[in-house]
């Protein structure tokens, strides 16, 4: 699973910097990244 935060990390820390970083903390401390990976990959672009 770390690959895949720190992948989604480099991805939203490039567009949304803080913000995106507490965003996937947030859903890693709930256990909800699964479900917001694709949605999230799509809606970066």
């Amino acid at each position: 699973m770390s690959f895949i935060v720190k992948f989604l990390n480099s991805c939203v820390l490039q567009q949304r910097g803080d913000l995106g970083h507490k965003f996937l903390n947030m859903l890693d401390e709930n256990n909800h990244l699964i479900q917001y990976i694709n949605p999230n990959l799509l809606w970066t672009g």
